[in-house]
């Protein structure tokens, strides 16, 4: 099988000749490639595509773009300050301003120092900008994109967040945001029904494009994330979505890095395909076999080897071990695709990605033996 016919089978519930293993690392890559530090087996790379075609592992992406945002009168400025990254959004009935640190050696890591909702009027702007917001297809990138990894694998296209992550991760941060709920019950539950209202002329455009895996770009953390504030305003945007992609014969993940132990009967209810970047302890809280248990085998999981067993003091030894027994608890293999939960670390030795490969190889034809 190519990594693309792999791949597809695998997320469509089917069989694969092998256990999928598709890493992702093109932070790694980058950073590595501002400090000067690519090693000579990676020289000459443009992409972390064309490293992954030298490292022999799966190419599983997430940026293919089916849609993109304008604006009819709102007009948007963007300022480079040193590491800073100043957006200010002018509207007829305020101003919002969003500053981003660009960390400087981690490549795509950037902390929104300041967010856009500050206050109740910002609150009455952004909504200006949201109903001022339009969609237009990009179906050229996303074919661009596609066409560039081949056989090599696939790439998803995200489709909009939903209410809950919108408003703690890109309009109010969680402290802000968490008060609001509790605080202004009724406007934030305006704020989230118009958002999902708005979210629908995304969708429309992502069921007409030519992607076959869409993704919901949540980080999901039942730390943050009520139980009761997820099924208000997460759930109903992953259901939505899956049934929407179900009947345009496409698939809906969803990425949840976070901790989502507390969540599990939620996401299958949800009807959704794939998690994406499933993260198990100790970054996260839910072992891949127990997730697996808790959705009968009917969602995919992408995930399963921690951050931590790529750097520091873990040894190749325990490397090995640490992915043999992951794959002994994931019964027969399928509707399981191997990767890094949820990214490959700057400092990971570049050269346990091919360990754990030299490992699938050997022990993850499928159905695994278990």
């Amino acid at each position: 099988m190519t990594s693309r016919q792999r791949l597809l089978a695998v997320l469509r519930h089917g069989r694969a000749d092998r256990l999928p293993w598709a890493p992702k690392f093109g932070t790694w890559l980058t950073a590595h490639a501002l400090r000067g530090e690519v090693p000579a087996q990676l020289s000459g790379c443009a992409t972390w595509h064309d490293a992954a075609r030298r490292l022999g592992v799966d190419i599983f992406d997430k940026n293919g773009p089916v849609y993109r945002e304008v604006f009819s009168s709102v007009k948007v400025i963007e300022e480079t300050r040193g590491n800073l990254a100043v957006t200010r959004h002018l509207t007829p009935v305020g101003e919002l301003r969003t500053v981003r640190e660009q960390v400087a050696d981690y490549a795509h890591t950037v902390y929104l120092t300041e967010y856009p909702v500050k206050t109740p009027a910002d609150l009455r702007t952004w909504l200006y900008v949201l109903e001022d917001t339009r969609y237009e297809a990009c179906y050229d990138e996303f074919l661009r994109a596609d066409a560039e990894i081949g056989d090599d694998g696939i790439t998803m296209t995200n489709l909009p967040d939903s209410p809950l992550h919108r408003v703690f991760v890109s309009l109010m941060g969680y402290e802000t945001g968490s008060f609001a709920f509790a605080d202004r019950p009724g406007e934030m539950a305006a704020l989230c029904a118009r958002i999902m209202v708005k979210n629908e002329e995304a969708y429309a455009l992502a069921m007409r494009s030519p992607a076959e895996v869409l993704l919901t770009g949540e980080n999901t953390n039942s730390d943050f994330e009520s139980p009761a504030l997820f099924r208000s305003w997460a759930f109903p945007t992953f259901k939505r979505a899956s049934d929407l992609a179900h009947a345009a014969g496409k698939l809906h993940w969803v990425h949840a890095c976070g901790k989502i132990r507390a969540l599990l009967p939620r996401f299958l209810e949800a009807g959704i395909d794939g998690v994406e970047s499933l993260t198990p302890p100790p970054y996260a809280d839910t072992p891949l076999p127990e997730a697996r248990r808790a959705w009968n085998g009917s969602i995919t999981i992408d995930g399963g080897i921690s951050p931590h067993v790529l750097v520091g003091d873990v040894s190749d030894a325990e490397l090995e071990r640490s992915v043999r027994e992951l794959l002994a608890g994931m019964g027969d293999g399928g509707n399981l695709v191997l990767s890094v939960s949820d990214d490959t670390p700057v400092d990971a030795r570049i050269e346990r990605l091919q360990t754990i490969g030299q490992v699938v190889r050997e022990i993850g034809r499928l159905p695994l033996r278990g």
